[in-house]
């Protein structure tokens, strides 16, 4: 059962890196709204991505070239934004993919920048804006597939000194091995 909800506005070019994004948090069991896993033929687009937006903790924007022009992601922004004034309460994470610079309208936000040559600090950062802390304690959400968390830690921990000090707490606590 997934503890916390995100939508991810992005452009169909970024799907590859979204993808590996999605799957890295699901490991952490955040259900990630992503509109090929959730919308059959015939559904309303629209109405697939409000409801998506509406049941989101997290509205994660990926600022790529190709977003930046897009009126579908432009249009979820701007659903995020105003249920975020609504609610007072931050909703809206922006990620810049490749070198693109943030738009105006969220230049006053932190923001993550996703190098796709080692996705391991932008996974960290995703985890502390999903879940609003500034440490990430890893644990596995499969205890019984213990090998994917080792994987992902042994990555992380790997690039340690690319992360922030005192952001990542990789915890095996039950590796009895």
């Amino acid at each position: 059962m997934p503890t916390h909800r995100v939508f991810f506005s992005h452009a169909s070019v970024d799907k590859p890196v979204i993808r590996q994004l999605r799957r890295a948090l699901s490991a952490f069991q955040i259900d990630a709204w992503l509109d090929e896993r959730e919308l059959l033929p015939g559904d309303s687009l629209w109405a697939g991505l409000a409801e998506g937006l509406s049941q989101a903790d997290r509205v994660l924007v990926f600022l790529s070239e190709a977003s930046l022009a897009s009126r579908w992601v432009k249009r979820e922004t701007a659903a995020a934004l105003a249920r975020e004034a609504r609610e007072d309460q931050p909703l809206v994470v922006p990620i810049l993919l490749g070198s693109v610079a943030p738009p105006t309208f969220l230049d006053d936000r932190v923001y993550i920048r996703v190098d796709t040559r080692n996705l391991a600090p932008a996974i960290v950062d995703l985890l502390r804006a999903v879940f609003r802390m500034r440490s990430v304690v890893l644990t596995s959400a499969e205890p019984e597939r213990p090998h994917r968390l080792r994987s992902l830690a042994s990555d992380l921990s790997e690039h340690a000194g690319a992360i922030s000090a005192g952001t990542l707490h990789v915890v095996f606590d039950y590796f009895h091995a």
